[in-house]
């Protein structure tokens, strides 16, 4: 927000508007008070807002939220008791052959390689709603979850085993 705490006032209003079942809100601010040096960067705002928005409606979550299908809906996961060492990625999953990630990877980070190297394209997030998750927690689509989470399980289940045979534990 533009000058935030430095004696600008404002007002909110909400306008809910709902469409068969689908319900829409915007949001009016009006700013009181703003310094003359705050409006001159409004345009330059404005174009920065056009453009993100030109962005986002071509992005792929666009068209997920404009379908309707899994709006908003993410699954939080975490990680624990790696006590013995970051954990596995598929190196060769014919031969159950698993490698050593690299410390002090993120569990986002290690999710979306663990996908990629096993062939499920899962898109991990370490954030939601622009709120950063904790290192050992990430956010996957419940939408995309649903599609892929039951083969992405069974493959974290082989690594967790090969996980205490190379790195010892019950």
């Amino acid at each position: 927000m533009i000058c935030e705490g430095q004696g600008v006032e404002r007002t909110r209003i909400v306008l809910a508007e709902e469409d068969g079942d689908r319900t829409s809100f915007r949001e009016i601010v009006r700013l009181h008070r703003i310094p003359k040096w705050a409006v001159a960067k409004i345009p330059s705002f404005s174009d920065f807002v056009d453009e993100w928005v030109q962005t986002f409606r071509a992005s792929r979550l666009y068209a997920v939220l404009e379908s309707g299908t899994g709006f908003g809906e993410y699954l939080v996961i975490s990680i624990r008791k790696c006590e013995r060492g970051p954990p596995l990625l598929p190196a060769n999953l014919q031969e159950d052959q698993w490698m050593h990630t690299e410390a002090g990877v993120s569990l986002p980070e290690y999710l979306q390689r663990f996908g990629e190297l096993a062939g499920l394209p899962l898109e991990v997030y370490d954030r939601i709603d622009g709120q950063h998750l904790v290192p050992y927690q990430a956010a996957v689509s419940q939408l995309l979850w649903n599609q892929l989470g039951e083969a992405f399980l069974e493959l974290f289940r082989r690594q967790r085993t090969a996980y205490r045979r190379i790195n010892g534990g019950s």
